[in-house]
């Protein structure tokens, strides 16, 4: 929406005049509606009075400046009104000789007017979007008031009655999205672009999406290629969690609260140690990291992008709001004082005995051992720990603790 009450801003004349002096080779002015210049090729008439830019504003009328034709302030040339929606918001004037400039009337007017609407669609673009980052962050974070969140949507279209689920994305390295804000913003833009189901923000924090009314299908589509567009430019992983649907977008902030919580829990659940590199590289394909989701290398170490949503929790619904003390209490138990290293490697021996059902054969051969030598990891555990693998209770307690060591270790704050 525009508004011509107000004189066209002194930076975007700047920049048609630079404009149209590399396409004509002349001096070139920019009027405002009271014939004064405001940007110029020759900075010191800006600021200048100029009676012919006056008459052509009031007449609606090309005026022309020669030796018969003076007007305080001017030099020879033309001064043409510039209109927009049929009303004059500014005069363009060029100097020279009537009879070399003049020919050009028509032709300045029609470029300048052009520019004008570049640049007055460029703001409304702008202007666009910073209220629609404005809702999507009152909206999630629960930082507007409900008449403020009304009005922007009132004015972007938006309908707050439609149900809607939030994901939030962040990088595995937390200046990705500070680094890369710019063409990241402009990409998303172009991708969601004409999509009145999906509305999307970036903040130096995370990347928000709602999707309104979508299927879950749709959703997940979309939320995807998000993540995979983020990783395009940062290359590296995402983590990504996606909250349950709210019933409106009035309702919205639950849904964020429930995709940060899945987030961290992803985070958790993919932050068990792993076999050292020269034992994952020689595994087979069934036995090596796996994931359908983007993969990036980061240094020497392997990050996985996650898309975790909040409905598909299980311990993630339990463990976060464990308090850290009974936490750390329990882990101590378990652990004692053996260091980290140590609890490490006996994690990795416990997963994999774990993801094998208890098969000593199977988790064998994943880890590369002999089957004796795992068993005596198992044995290490038990006797170290005193609590042993193989007894469902105390497998139990210990997938516990290192579970609650990993997710206060290594979740993000």
């Amino acid at each position: 929406m525009y508004y011509f009450c107000m004189e066209i801003d002194p930076n975007i004349a700047t920049d048609i005049v630079t404009h149209l002096k590399d396409a004509l080779r002349h001096e070139i002015n920019f009027f405002n509606t009271s014939g004064i210049i405001i940007a110029s090729t020759d900075p010191t008439r800006i600021g200048s009075g100029h009676d012919g830019a006056r008459l052509a504003i009031a007449s609606k009328q090309t005026v022309c400046v020669d030796d018969e034709h003076r007007f305080a302030g001017a030099r020879n040339g033309i001064n043409v009104p510039v209109q927009f929606d049929g009303e004059p918001v500014a005069v363009i004037g060029i100097t020279g000789e009537r009879d070399e400039v003049e020919p050009f009337g028509t032709v300045l007017q029609k470029m300048t007017e052009i520019l004008i609407r570049e640049h007055l669609d460029q703001l409304a673009r702008f202007n666009r979007r910073t209220m629609r980052d404005s809702l999507i962050t009152a909206l999630a974070y629960g930082s507007g008031n409900v008449a403020d969140n009304e009005r922007l949507a009132a004015m972007l279209g938006i309908d707050l009655d439609l149900p809607c689920m939030i994901a939030s994305i962040r990088g595995v390295d937390p200046h990705d999205l500070l680094t890369y804000q710019e063409r990241i913003v402009s990409a998303l833009d172009r991708q969601v672009e004409g999509r009145p189901d999906v509305l999307a923000t970036l903040t130096p924090q995370e990347c928000l999406l709602v999707i309104v009314g979508s299927d879950d299908e749709t959703a997940e589509s979309t939320i995807r290629a998000a993540e995979s567009l983020i990783s395009s430019f940062t290359g590296h992983a995402t983590h990504c969690g996606v909250g349950g649907r709210a019933s409106t977008m009035h309702d919205c902030r639950r849904s964020y609260d429930q995709a940060v919580a899945a987030l961290r829990w992803g985070i958790t659940a993919h932050a068990s140690p792993r076999p050292a590199s020269d034992e994952r590289d020689n595994a087979s394909p069934r036995t090596r990291i796996a994931s359908t989701e983007l993969q990036h290398c980061d240094d020497e170490n392997t990050s996985l992008s996650t898309f975790t949503r909040y409905e598909d929790l299980d311990l993630g619904l339990i463990v976060p709001v464990i308090p850290p003390e009974q936490a750390q209490a329990l882990t101590r138990l378990v652990f004692g004082g053996l260091d980290d290293g140590v609890i490490d490697a006996y994690e990795i021996t416990f997963d994999a005995y774990t993801r094998h059902n208890g098969s000593i054969s199977a988790a064998a051969k994943e880890l590369f051992l002999h089957k004796n030598t795992m068993q005596n990891h198992l044995n290490r555990i038990a006797a170290i720990t005193g609590y042993n693998p193989r007894n469902l209770n105390d497998h139990t307690i210990l997938a516990l603790a290192f579970l609650l060591r990993r997710h206060n270790s290594r979740c993000l704050r």
